[in-house]
């Protein structure tokens, strides 16, 4: 689109390059928000992101949970249908309806049912939590014999460092000939 040359300040000129709502993968973050990330490691907020579970786009599902977050804490699972969140269903919360948290102390109150139908209701605040950049790490054996690692690997962080190590440790002294990466998320 035509850019806005009367743009207030620098996010609202940006904002107004892009191509909405199509264009979901541009954004514009503060320079503490970068370095709390990238840098720290951490995130605030509540610790959980979410995608359709259907064709049709109706099914609102917790597709990752962070495991050292406010929602894990309270037991929000991957795979959790949300009902609700904030009173807001999840049509409107794709919509927009939901307003980004990005300060800690800000309570949020979360209606789900879970894979075995089960409906329940909880409130979390919002917090600064680290991240885990490796989410899970295991040495499997395949039918040959061979000894295959499979790293799920979520951000390119600094913080990571420490927890690759750790993993590529473990698959050497296990013996690993082949490595699955898994960068999904």
């Amino acid at each position: 689109p035509a850019s806005n040359e009367s743009a207030t300040n620098m996010d609202a000129y940006f904002q107004s390059l892009l191509y909405t709502p199509t264009d979901r993968f541009s954004y514009t973050q503060s320079t503490t928000q970068f370095t709390q990330f990238f840098a720290d490691g951490t995130r605030t907020g509540y610790g959980y992101s979410l995608g359709f579970a259907d064709a049709a786009q109706t099914v609102l599902q917790v597709r990752l949970v962070e495991p050292q977050s406010p929602v894990a804490a309270a037991g929000l699972l991957r795979g959790d249908t949300i009902v609700s969140i904030d009173g807001y269903t999840g049509a409107q919360i794709v919509a927009g309806a939901l307003a980004t948290v990005e300060a800690a102390g800000v309570a949020r109150s979360f209606t789900v049912r879970d894979a075995a139908g089960t409906l329940r209701s909880f409130t979390v605040t919002s917090a600064k939590y680290p991240l885990t950049p490796v989410h899970h790490a295991s040495v499997l054996t395949a039918a040959n014999g061979a000894k295959v690692a499979y790293l799920a690997y979520q951000m390119f962080i600094a913080s990571s460092a420490s927890a690759l190590g750790t993993a590529f440790n473990t698959f050497q002294a296990a013996g690993v000939t082949e490595l699955i990466v898994d960068l999904r998320y």
